[in-house]
């Protein structure tokens, strides 16, 4: 009786591996320019200002709270230190009335001009070498409340500044946490920035048969399977593949999630149909679930400044046939295992990568678009034994190391 399921080869994507490093606000060389680190553009994740002002009308107190939310913004830190940006904040107004210690809501004779709540605005400012810093922010649009008769102009002050303060920094990529309190006008700002840094690599890793037909390993019960037909290429036609990218600069390096896939398979025989010797297919397909033995399976993390990168791929083929069905053994599996360390060095990133994988069928790996290991085995054509190779758990050794390109 046979029994089909699906033929696996593998392939394995390396991941991208990343270094964090930290921001420290040392003082610079003698050219008294801003540290690298701080250069480039800073993004604004949340922000947030609150003012209150109460005045007593007849015989109730009457609170007016006003502020706003940092939608956006962002600005440049050149290397002289100078910062320039824009953003945008929605404004809000309300007023309440208290009476007998009760707080009631009433409807707002509050305005803001021009019925609109939000407003773009500009920033100006300095960063030292030490990392004081000092932001003002001036409203492209200035708005004004109009309440019970009065005007009051929203200044530069309503948005993100102006103050002068020294940067606090925290995390594996440089962050700003400003928070600043004004006495004058009762107001409370708050708002955070971190740096738009990123450094991604990424990993490609796949078994392949560059045959259009091989036959089939002895004692399988078929005589040839179908192949992949190729030389090497990235993403081409695979028995197994696995790709991944990560970001050298990200607290949690791994970009998205790492695809495994598995190729399906195809196997070939031949018995007498009708009186007819006819060609019969068969087809299969593998499954990568990592079990703890067989599947694929990738780990990503962070230590320290390195992140390691494991890749496993030890698939079956889908068919349980001839001898291994009637001994009971496991099919034939691809196998591949690397380890890999990257960290990043200034601008570049760097990697190692040291494991093992089987010597059938061929294997790629490839960092970023970069072929830097190939393997191709002996045609089983003329060489038919060249398949036995997918016995074992690894044949050839792998170490290799360089820069990402």
């Amino acid at each position: 009786m046979r029994i089909t399921n699906r033929w696996i080869w593998g392939a394995v994507v390396v991941a991208l591996f990343a270094h964090v490093g930290s921001l420290r606000l040392a003082a610079q060389d003698a050219n008294k320019q801003i540290p690298d680190k701080f250069i480039g553009k800073w993004i604004g994740e949340s922000g947030k200002m609150r003012a209150e002002s109460r005045h007593q009308t007849g015989t109730a107190i009457v609170r007016e709270d006003f502020g706003h939310t940092i939608d956006q913004f962002e600005f440049e830190v050149a290397k002289d230190g100078t910062i320039k940006g824009t953003g945008k904040a929605t404004f809000y107004f309300n007023v309440f009335a208290d009476a007998d210690l009760l707080v009631t809501k009433v409807a707002p004779s509050a305005q803001l001009e021009g019925k609109t709540q939000q407003v773009e605005f500009t920033i100006t400012g300095k960063m030292t070498p030490e990392g004081k810093l000092t932001v003002s922010a001036e409203p492209k649009k200035k708005l004004t409340l109009i309440n019970a008769g009065k005007k009051t102009t929203m200044s530069a002050w309503n948005v993100l500044g102006p103050f002068e303060q020294q940067v606090k920094t925290s995390g594996p990529r440089p962050v700003i946490e400003a928070a600043h309190v004004i006495d004058k006008h009762n107001i409370k700002l708050d708002w955070k920035a971190h740096r738009d840094m990123s450094l991604k690599v990424s990993f490609y890793v796949d078994a392949f048969i560059p045959f259009k037909r091989i036959p089939a390993p002895p004692g399988m019960g078929f005589s040839e399977l179908k192949g992949d037909d190729r030389d090497f290429k990235k993403g081409g036609s695979a028995r197994v593949a696995t790709s991944l990218t990560i970001d050298l600069y990200a607290e949690d390096p791994l970009v998205g999630k790492p695809e495994e896939n598995v190729g399906s398979s195809e196997g070939y025989y031949k018995e007498k149909v009708a009186g007819e010797l006819t060609e019969i297919t068969e087809k299969g397909q593998a499954s990568g679930k990592w079990d703890g033995k067989y599947g694929m399976n990738t780990v990503v993390k962070r230590v320290g400044d390195e992140v390691l990168i494991t890749i496993d791929a030890k698939v079956s083929l889908p068919f349980k046939v001839g001898l291994p069905a009637v001994l009971n053994m496991d099919a034939p599996q691809i196998d591949y295992h690397y380890k890999i360390v990257a960290w990043r060095s200034g601008k570049d990133a760097h990697y190692k990568i040291q494991g093992k994988h089987d010597g059938f069928p061929a294997y790629s790996i490839y960092v970023n678009d970069e072929l830097i290991h190939k393997h191709k085995p002996k045609d089983p054509n003329d060489n038919p034994m060249a398949p036995l190779a997918l016995y074992g758990d690894g044949d050839i050794p792998i170490d290799l190391k360089g820069k990402a390109k």
